[in-house]
């Protein structure tokens, strides 16, 4: 149940409950000085750090403020002088005057009415945000809700509020059946979210929040949520509209860019402000599905632990083929075979194959991968801690991280000349290095398991055809001799005749060279049963949702030559980019009317940049 249905659910429920902004009743104050004149003294049996008290019997805590909260409701006037609604004798003293005023005097509360805890407040009025049918709890407007405001307990978001407050309303949360699954934390004057970093140890089947309109000035802002610690590994949707943060995000970034951003850190979100994201999970096998970390133990997250929302296995139709090349296999696999060896061993004698118009770039992904996350991938590395990021720090392009022009500009490598320095470095004349070059590799060019390629022809009307390269492997970093993973994409252009390329024995330039660099994977998502295959279907799942006809023929067996007419052809009736075209013929078995029929069929769930024109 999303987040919107969960709201549904609770308006379409009973009345307004405590907490629902209703309430009133006598209240409590704050005791003022406690014992020894001390502020915030604490009555009643003490407490564990953090820890609630174990009976409703206990009345008395500490709130975030500092004060003494006592749940008494007789009159602050009758206990300043020493009056009690029983009038009658209390106490261990003996020899109570006519009427009790003797004992009185010894014990200026006795024979009042029962004092109602702060815990107990919060838990009435939970009770009243909580829709068991939805397992929704509402904890929107908290800082503003007279109910807790008129009995002086102030929530998360109230000036003054110590952070202790927002773990008793996680671990009064736990005690609710069955588990929380929706969280709305709206509108509650927050500018940071430092009160949800422990939710998920005590919520962990948590699979909706809403965060909105809440003052989040910046990233910084919302780090609580988006670390490691957050215990958030169920979370599926996530709502920060009306947000600063999210509206400054989107005018550095883009709605794409911010949608990155986030997926980033959440990795198995499915829905951001009510929009879905289309992704499809095929970096695991089924041995590495990842296990949320173990909550610290505790008798209320014990028992939660097990309704925890579990994961699912990554799965995918068809089992998953390491390279795809629609064209001339061998003209590719000679290019690679002559570029990576230079690239690792005299990048100088590079030279020729960039054009003085080429551009080179490079981008650097710190998110760490799951394998590396869970331990289940560099145990065996003994120089991973070793590597530093350093070296390729000035020379990232990463624009979602950039804001300076000069920087995207300078970063930006045009020319054989300045992309060597980049390869080398810019040394000056004392022979000191002015900018460091990227550091030297060792790939492993004699193991075609570790590597992925794909490749495909892009056609230009009026012009040669260019070819798209992209490369997935790994690397030694030399010469600390930790590896990284990376990616690189090539665009091919036929060498010019006559020109440096072709003088050196290179059939093509390179027109445009992207690289990639990314912390250590692996390569086991390259080979043949990566994942596991589902049994008993043929459909091909793309990263679009577009996908064969269920029960239709088998794929027509095609020439190279007459697949790329037919890329061509779908290409320009239905406006897909040439990769998008290839993933959708291909799992249509090159059938063009099938094709068509798939691609109408799912036309608005495809993302516009998939399109080459606006649809």
């Amino acid at each position: 149940m999303s987040i919107a249905e969960a709201r549904m659910e609770m308006t379409s429920g009973s009345g307004p409950g405590p907490g629902s902004g209703s309430g009133s009743g006598s209240g409590t104050r704050p005791s003022g000085r406690g014992k020894g004149g001390r502020r915030g003294a604490v009555s009643g049996r003490n407490h564990a750090p953090g820890s609630l008290p174990n009976k409703p019997s206990d009345t008395t805590m500490a709130d975030p403020g500092g004060h003494s909260i006592r749940g008494s409701s007789g009159s602050h006037k009758d206990k300043a002088h020493g009056r009690s609604d029983g009038g009658g004798r209390a106490g261990s003293g003996s020899g109570a005057g006519k009427g009790g005023k003797g004992s009185n005097r010894a014990n200026p509360l006795a024979g009042a009415k029962p004092r109602v805890g702060a815990v107990e407040i919060l838990r009435t009025w939970m009770a009243g945000r909580w829709n068991a049918g939805a397992a929704m709890l509402d904890l929107s407007k908290m800082s503003t809700d007279s109910y807790l405001l008129e009995r002086s307990v102030f929530p998360p978001g109230h000036k003054g509020t110590k952070s202790a407050m927002a773990k008793v309303i996680w671990k009064l949360a736990a005690e609710l059946k069955p588990p929380v699954v929706t969280v709305s934390y709206e509108n509650n004057g927050l500018n940071s979210l430092e009160s949800l970093e422990y939710m998920g140890q005590f919520l962990p089947s948590v699979r909706n929040l809403s965060i909105s309109k809440n003052p989040l000035r910046d990233l910084q802002a919302v780090k609580s949520i988006l670390s490691l610690k957050s215990g958030l590994d169920n979370l599926r949707e996530l709502v920060t509209v009306d947000t600063p943060f999210r509206d400054k995000e989107i005018t550095a970034r883009g709605e794409e860019g911010y949608r990155t951003l986030m997926t980033s850190h959440f990795p198995f979100l499915r829905m951001l402000d009510s929009e879905p994201i289309f992704s499809i999970t095929f970096d695991l096998t089924a041995d590495e599905v990842p296990v949320a970390p173990s909550l610290p133990p505790s008798s209320t997250t014990a028992s939660n632990s097990q309704d925890a929302v579990s994961r699912p296995v990554p799965s995918f139709p068809l089992d998953i083929n390491q390279n795809f090349i629609l064209g001339d296999a061998d003209f590719v696999n000679a290019f690679l075979a002559k570029f990576f060896p230079l690239f690792d061993n005299s990048r100088i004698s590079l030279a020729p194959v960039y054009l003085p118009t080429s551009t080179f770039s490079l981008t650097i992904s710190t998110n760490v991968p799951h394998r590396v996350r869970y331990g289940t991938v560099n145990d065996h590395l003994p120089n991973q801690k070793s590597l530093t990021w350093k070296a390729y720090t000035a020379h990232s392009r990463n624009l979602m991280r950039m804001s300076k022009l000069a920087d995207r500009i300078t970063r930006l490598h045009v020319g054989g000349d300045d992309i060597l320095k980049a390869f080398v470095g810019d040394k000056s004349k004392n022979g000191k290095d002015v900018v460091e070059g990227v550091p030297f590799t060792k790939h492993p060019i004699d193991q075609a398991d570790k590597w992925s390629v794909d490749s495909f022809p892009i056609e230009r009307e009026g012009a040669t055809p260019l070819l798209m390269v992209n490369v997935h492997g790994e690397f030694e970093e030399m010469p600390s001799m930790g590896m990284r993973s990376f990616d690189r994409s090539f665009i091919l252009s036929p060498s010019p005749p006559n020109s440096p390329a072709q003088a050196a024995g290179w059939p093509c330039v390179i027109l445009s060279d992207m690289l990639t660099v990314r912390l250590y994977s692996g390569s086991k998502m390259f080979s043949g049963g990566s994942l596991p295959v589902q049994p008993g279907t043929t459909l091909v799942a793309v990263p679009l949702g577009v996908g064969p006809v269920a029960g239709s023929a088998p794929p027509t067996v095609l020439t190279d030559a007459e697949k790329e007419i037919r890329v061509s052809q779908f290409a320009e009736k239905s406006g897909l980019t040439i990769p998008f075209t290839v993933q959708c013929l291909d799992g249509n078995g090159w059938d063009l009317d099938r094709a068509w029929i798939n691609f109408m069929e799912l036309k608005d769930q495809i993302p516009p940049e998939a399109f080459t024109r606006p649809v």
